[in-house]
């Protein structure tokens, strides 16, 4: 531990004591620091900025409410702290004893400026070999890390560093734009001749048809395009509220939310997640809690004083200091099948599609159980491409496309959502309606 860390752990140890003497029942006190670099080329235009913050942030109340505190900089010894007049506050009991991880002393190295534009500029080159005519007209990495230390009166002591890195790609080639929104724990983990692959794929079906009628058949959804389905029917995994959702859709007569082919899991300490952490918000560690096993729904995530038992799960999120932890995914995703490859599932369409991208969010009608999704890609028949689809509307019910699920590929991808990264592999699937756009 550096004198630093230890500095914070005393000042915090001493709030603890100096806020319960003051009739407080819970205190929580938390610290981040981080550090990141930005690295954003517009066409002509490069601009790269470093950033540094520290934090701070108080939560102290008890049954008859509660208050909030947080700030830039050290943490002081003696913080302003309000009447409690927010809401009544419980913090979780430790876990295995309460301490849980640690800081290593070594500073970490982010990419450097240099390594930063040269990834970006690498895309674009690539991305112009791979398609004529195409060019990358913005990127943007983020590469960050973090320091994050919380102590709580229940007991709690954690420590841990956090890495993560985040890139945006926007092209363009005859007219038509395509974007690319990746994550990664760091980005030396950034694949430039795979992104630059993938933004070629995107621009290419853009210069395809359109469909002119309803069709049915099986349809291989990309990681990107399933994923955002799975981000689209987040409400069905996630909350209290999701257990009367799941209820509606469960099959009578199998007794199953999906198909057997599908298990649904969110794993906050996913080694390659680039969320991945050792423990939430409130200092609860990160595992992975399956939420549909083999078609089968097991539960929803919940916080832990939503749990039937009580049983924390590690889903509390604190995005930032300022922020009060609340209920998130981290990791959301569809498991991989190894046993399965993209060529295998697409050399298996007799008559059918392949959807490689969605450019939007679905849209979900839980009245009506109903889902619709506009993507791009290709008419597939005998297993290979026969025509190039620009665009085109997916959708049907929610139980046809969960149930529906014939094969899942090895292939997982995550992507940024609203709330945490959804994920899937590619996924076969059957009973759904490609409509003209």
């Amino acid at each position: 531990m550096t004198a630093r860390h230890q500095r914070e752990r005393e000042v915090g140890q001493r709030l603890l004591q100096r806020l319960g003497d003051r009739g407080f029942e819970s205190v929580e006190v938390f610290g981040k620091r981080s550090r990141s670099r930005s690295s954003r080329i517009d066409r002509d235009v490069v601009q790269v900025v470093v950033s540094e913050e520290a934090g701070w942030a108080i939560r102290a109340g008890g049954e008859s409410g509660s208050s909030f505190s947080c700030g830039s900089g050290e943490l002081p010894e003696e913080p302003v702290l309000l009447d409690p007049s927010g809401p009544p506050l419980r913090l979780p009991l430790p876990h295995d004893g309460g301490a849980i991880g640690k800081v290593e002393s070594e500073a970490v190295v982010l990419l450097s400026e240099a390594e930063s534009l040269a990834l970006l500029r690498n895309v674009g080159d690539i991305l112009g070999s791979e398609l004529d005519g195409a060019q990358l007209d913005s990127a943007w990495l983020e590469d960050g890390v973090a320091e994050v230390s919380l102590l709580s009166s229940t007991g709690v002591q954690a420590a841990q560093r956090l890495r993560a890195a985040s890139l945006r790609l926007a092209a363009s080639r005859h007219g038509e734009r395509a974007e690319v929104v990746a994550a990664a724990s760091t980005a030396r983990d950034m694949a430039p001749v795979a992104l630059a692959r993938r933004l070629a794929d995107l621009l290419a079906v853009r210069q395809g048809e359109t469909v002119d009628s309803v069709d049915r058949g099986v349809v291989l959804l990309a990681p990107q395009v399933a994923a955002r389905m799975l981000g689209g029917l987040l409400e069905l995994f996630v909350g209290v509220g999701s257990r009367s959702l799941a209820r509606g859709l469960i099959d009578r007569a199998s007794d199953r939310l999906a198909s057997d082919a599908v298990t649904i899991v969110d794993d906050g300490a996913l080694g390659e997640g680039p969320l991945s952490a050792l423990f939430d918000g409130e200092g609860t560690p990160m595992s992975e809690v399956v939420l549909v096993e083999d078609g089968l729904w097991r539960q929803s995530l919940v916080p832990w004083w939503d749990a039937e038992d009580g049983t924390p799960s590690g889903c509390v999120m604190r995005p930032s200091y300022r922020d009060l932890p609340a209920l998130s995914p981290t990791h959301l995703y569809i498991k991989p099948d190894p046993d399965h490859s993209v060529a295998d599932l697409l050399s298996g369409i007799v008559r059918g599609y392949y959807w490689i991208d969605s450019a939007v969010a679905p849209v979900v009608d839980w009245e009506s159980g109903e889902l619709e999704l506009e993507v791009s890609g290709f008419e597939i028949r005998g297993g290979a491409p026969r025509r190039v689809i620009k665009r085109a509307r997916l959708g049907g019910a929610i139980s046809s496309l969960l149930l529906g699920v014939r094969a899942v590929g090895r292939d997982l991808q995550l992507i940024p959502w609203t709330r945490g990264c959804m994920g899937s592999p590619t996924l076969l699937v059957a009973g759904l309606e490609v409509r003209p756009a």
